[in-house]
């Protein structure tokens, strides 16, 4: 396996399920939730994963936990809610609140626990095992910068695993394995594939339900497979010596919780319709069922949401729907994706920090959301203090649960004066040549107005024809309008020289 080739995706920050029994801990994005149907008169419960972003109020991916009734666990132990930290990723289940969700249960589980093997740039190896860095890594105090810590340092880390295998960490700190786990090189959670017993037990392990094998596990003399174990199983590996390369000999295997972490039979029992997966704005609906790119979508109980939350799925918010389609066309959606899709430049105002890196500052009238996974980056790269923020940034993120304030995934000052928006068209007029985009009128005028394919990641890059704001879908087509400079905004009105449709939308 070539490590140096595999492309890291965006971490998927959280996960809503609804489901209709209890649960527990997941170790990914790409999990589903088995369910029971919930006896009469008993409120469904619905549970939040991804990465803790404020200790101020408990708040998983963007939402606020309500703990006052939680039973707390960490890594299986019980614990104090003061005792969960920025970056842990963590499973609250419960009921929907007004401001949030109201928790019956936190569950926080590390991916990742080792000891330091090696360096690389934006990498550190755990076990031999590949931890992608990022600025949004929160790391312990205790071990300071992971670029020169030692190797041979036992280190626990939290994060999602991409498809490739690479984890991208959330958390690295050096809390130290229980006693009777400390003689491990490597703990590592991940799917059974390819199980054989004859002549000696032996299967691959994924890092991802629908990843590639990235260990051929083998078992050290004495080791003896779960019971239980079978094809798609969720395991834990531990390991007394390091794999080399794609070998990894387990001298224990555990499996870990069989309700959630695994793929469900939901994956598998509607393989006789075809598979499909569209990704575009959506342009009607609810999250129960809605229109993307066309397609008609529709989720039940089973579906796993990712990147936000079920009631974030709005007209006007572009998301990837995977699933398998119905006698009748319809796409029953097993997974919906949240995408990143906005994006602003401008002056910084109204701005309230809490800290280093959470608060929030009004961007061309938006309110602006910055949490701890959100990657903040100054002018030479260095890390932004969010607390000393001020003049122009660019922000890049999606629309918060409220379907007005924008949950930003970056935030990077510049040097840079120009004004502009990216975004859908919420309403136009091509009289007054005017569009209305995040609250702002743009004023057209005698803006140049082109179509520009889109690339991969969304932004328009490719060769410009001539368009009219005629050919602009409301709620569907994504626009990037620039203004000149600062006096280009006054007030709420933004007067545009350059229109961009983002055609491949």
């Amino acid at each position: 396996m070539n490590a140096t080739s595999i492309q890291m995706n965006l971490l998927s920050v959280a996960i809503l399920v609804v489901v209709l029994a209890a649960c527990g801990t997941a170790p990914s994005d790409e999990k589903t939730v088995e369910a029971e149907p919930s006896a009469p008169g008993i409120a469904p419960l619905s549970v939040v994963r991804g990465a803790v972003t404020s200790k101020v109020r408990l708040t998983i991916a963007g939402t606020v936990i309500d703990t006052s009734g939680a039973v707390v666990e960490i890594d299986g132990h019980l614990a104090i809610v003061e005792a969960v930290e920025l970056g842990m990723m963590a499973v609250a289940a419960g009921t929907p609140g007004v401001n949030g969700l109201v928790a019956e249960s936190v569950r926080v589980a590390h991916t990742v626990r080792g000891r330091v093997t090696g360096h690389g740039v934006d990498v550190v190896y755990v076990g031999n095992h590949p931890v992608q860095l990022s600025r949004a890594t929160v790391v312990s105090a205790g071990l300071g910068d992971l670029s020169v810590v030692p190797v041979g340092t036992p280190v626990r880390v939290f994060g999602e695993p991409d498809d490739s295998g690479w984890v991208r960490a959330s958390r690295i700190d050096d809390t130290p394995a229980p006693e009777d786990e400390a003689e491990f090189e490597l703990e590592i959670k991940g799917y059974v594939a390819g199980l054989s017993i004859e002549p000696a037990a032996a299967f691959d392990l994924l890092m991802t339900i629908d990843g590639a094998p990235f260990y051929h596990v083998t078992l050290a003399e004495g080791a003896t497979l779960p019971a239980g174990i079978a094809e798609g199983s969720f395991v834990e590996i531990k390991a007394r010596t390091a794999p080399e390369g794609e070998s990894l000999v387990a001298s224990r295997i555990e499996l870990e919780d069989e309700h959630i972490g695994r793929e469900d039979e939901h994956e598998r029992e509607d393989e006789h319709f075809a598979e499909l997966e569209v990704e575009g704005l959506v342009t009607s609906g609810d999250a129960s069922a809605f229109v993307v790119a066309g397609q008609s979508v529709t989720t039940d109980a089973m579906t796993v949401f990712v990147g936000g939350l079920a009631t974030e799925i709005l007209p006007g918010v572009k998301v990837e729907a995977k699933g398998s389609l119905s006698a009748d066309g319809i796409l029953v959606a097993r997974r919906v994706s949240l995408r990143e899709f906005l994006r602003l430049q401008g002056p910084v105002t109204a701005l309230a920090a809490i800290g280093a890196h959470e608060g929030s500052f009004e961007l061309l009238g938006s309110t602006i959301l910055v949490d701890a996974m959100t990657e903040l980056r100054g002018e030479s790269g260095s890390t932004l203090d969010l607390a000393a923020l001020g003049g122009a940034v660019k922000i890049r993120g999606r629309l918060a649960q409220n379907g007005s304030d924008i949950l930003a995934t970056r935030v990077e000052s510049v040097d840079d004066s120009r004004i502009f928006v990216e975004s859908t068209v919420s309403a136009k007029d091509e009289v007054a040549g005017t569009l209305t985009m995040l609250g702002l009128t743009v004023a057209t005028g005698s803006a140049r107005v082109s179509a520009v394919e889109a690339n991969q990641s969304g932004t328009g890059d490719g060769t410009a024809t001539p368009a009219r704001l005629a050919d602009i879908e409301i709620n569907k087509t994504l626009v990037k309008a620039r203004g000149a400079g600062p006096e280009s905004l006054v007030g709420e009105v933004l007067t545009a020289e350059e229109i961009e449709l983002q055609t491949s939308l």
